[in-house]
C-alpha cells in the first residue's frame, strides 16, 4: 500500500510545470462578456454528488431559495433523469435533520458531464442550454485520490479550468462568475507563504508533492491567469472537513475521520504529540461560508479572492477526548503507525498508507489564519462556528461508527 503513495510523486523541470499552468492564448473575456446582476440566479455546480457538493446544494436550496432559478448538476454517473434527480434529492436529504420542500427540490436539474472531458463532457444540446442559462459556475468536483499521480489527477482537477473558462464565455451577452474550491494542502510544507490571502503555491516546490497536491496548485496558478485577463472567479480554499455538526453524517476517507475510527478499530488512539495544530472544520460550516459568499458584492471586488476558512485545532485534544468516553489508551505515534502498519484491517491499511506518505509534515500544515479571513468570517457569523466541537465529534462516533445514536 505504502508503495502506491511513493509512486504518486511526480519531479519536473521548472519548465513544464510553467507550460502546465499556462491558458490558451486567446481565452480572453471579450469587451461585451460582463457578468449581468439578477434578482435570480442560475447554477452550474460540479462535485453535486459528493460530500461537500451535496451540502452546499443543500445550503443554497436552504438559504439562498429565494434568489435561485434553477441548479444544473453535472453528473457523470447519469441514468435517466428522473433517476438521477432522485439519487440527487435523497444525498441532499442526508446532509440535514430539517426537510427539503418540493418547491426547493423542483430546482434541482441534473445534467450529464463529465469535467474531465472536452467541454466538460455534456452533449452539444446541454451544452447550449447551459451556455444561455447558466449565471454562475460552481466547481466543487475533483479527483482526491492520494495515490494518483500528477498525470492522472490532473485529468479532472486541470483539465476542467480551461473547460470551465470557455463555459463561462461561450454567451457573447454575458460573462459567468467561477467559485473554485482549492485546498489548504496546495501550501502543505510551505508555511512562511501564507501571509495574505491572494498567496499562491510556487511551481519551484511542486516537485515531490503527490498528484492531488500538483494538480490542484496548477489548478490555482491557471484560475490566476485567468483572473488577470478579466474573467470574475473566488477562489475558496477548503480546510480538512469534519462531519456535520447538525447530525455527525461524515466522510469516512476524510483525514480526521479516518484517524478515529482506525483508533477505535484498533482500540488505542495515537497521540499525535508532534502535531502542534491542525486545520479542521465541520463540513456544514465551511458549506454555509461557502453560500453566503455566493452573492456578497464585497467578495467579489477583486476578480481573485482566495479566502482561508480555518482554524487550529488540537488533535491531541480529540484523541483524549475519545480515548476517555471508550476507556483506550493513547499512545505515541511511533506506536501507533508500527500498530496499524501490522494490521489486517482495511481501514487502519489506508491510514498506515496516508501516514507513509505525509508523515511528519503534518507538523508544517499550521499556517495561521489570515486576519482578512477572520474579518470576514466575522462579518457574516461565521467564526464562532469554524472549530470542531466535543458534541460533533461524537455525533460523528455513535451516528456513523457504531450505526446509533448517544446525544
Amino acid at each position: 500500500m505504502s508503495g502506491q503513495v511513493r509512486r504518486s510523486v511526480e519531479s519536473h523541470p521548472i519548465e513544464y510545470w510553467k507550460k502546465e499552468a499556462s491558458l490558451p492564448a486567446d481565452l480572453v473575456p471579450t469587451s461585451a462578456n460582463q457578468f449581468v446582476e439578477k434578482e435570480k440566479y442560475t447554477f452550474l455546480v460540479s462535485g453535486a454528488t459528493g460530500y461537500l457538493g451535496g451540502f452546499t446544494c443543500k445550503d443554497m436550496l436552504m438559504l439562498l431559495n429565494d434568489r435561485i432559478e434553477k441548479i444544473y448538476c453535472l453528473v457523470r454517473s447519469y441514468k435517466s433523469f428522473d433517476e438521477t434527480k432522485q439519487m440527487l434529492c435523497e444525498a441532499f436529504k442526508k446532509t440535514t435533520s430539517k426537510p427539503l420542500t418540493e418547491e426547493q427540490l423542483n430546482k434541482i436539474y441534473p445534467v450529464k458531464g463529465d469535467i474531465s472531458k472536452e467541454r466538460l463532457g455534456l452533449s452539444e444540446q446541454d451544452y447550449e442550454l447551459l451556455s444561455k442559462e447558466v449565471d454562475i459556475i460552481f466547481s466543487i468536483g475533483a479527483n482526491v485520490n492520494l495515490s494518483r499521480t500528477y498525470q492522472k489527477s490532473r485529468l479532472t482537477n486541470c483539465f476542467c479550468i480551461p473547460q470551465i473558462l470557455k463555459l463561462a464565455t461561450s454567451n457573447p451577452n454575458s460573462l459567468k462568475r467561477i467559485i473554485h474550491i482549492s485546498t489548504l494542502a496546495v501550501f502543505f510544507d510551505d508555511r512562511d507563504l501564507v501571509e495574505n490571502d491572494n498567496d499562491l503555491p510556487l511551481l519551484e516546490k511542486l516537485n515531490g508533492k503527490n498528484g492531488y497536491i500538483q494538480s490542484k496548485a496548477i489548478s490555482e496558478l491557471m484560475l490566476k491567469e485567468a483572473s488577470t485577463r478579466g474573467f470574475e472567479i473566488l477562489l475558496v480554499r477548503s480546510p480538512t472537513l469534519f462531519a456535520c455538526s447538525e447530525t455527525g453524517y461524515g466522510n469516512d476517507l476524510d483525514t480526521l475521520l479516518l484517524c478515529i475510527r482506525t483508533g477505535l478499530i484498533e482500540g488505542k488512539m495515537n497521540d499525535f504529540s508532534y502535531v502542534p495544530s491542525f486545520r479542521v472544520s465541520s463540513v456544514d460550516w465551511l458549506s454555509r461560508v461557502l453560500v453566503k459568499m455566493i452573492l456578497d458584492k464585497n467578495i467579489w471586488i477583486d476578480y481573485f479572492n482566495v479566502q482561508n476558512p480555518s482554524n487550529s485545532s488540537s488533535l491531541t485534544g480529540y484523541m483524549e477526548l475519545i480515548a476517555k468516553e471508550f476507556s483506550i489508551p493513547v499512545i505515541p505515534n511511533k506506536d501507533f503507525l508500527e500498530l496499524i502498519g501490522k494490521s489486517s484491517n482495511p481501514t487502519s491499511k489506508l491510514m498506515s498508507q496516508i501516514f507513509t506518505h505525509f508523515g511528519y509534515k503534518l507538523t508544517k500544515f499550521n499556517f495561521p489564519i489570515t486576519e482578512n479571513t477572520v474579518n470576514y468570517l466575522k462579518s457574516i457569523g461565521e467564526y464562532e462556528g469554524l472549530n470542531v466541537t466535543r458534541s460533533t465529534i461524537f455525533k460523528y462516533i455513535y451516528k456513523e461508527f457504531f450505526n446509533k445514536s448517544k446525544l
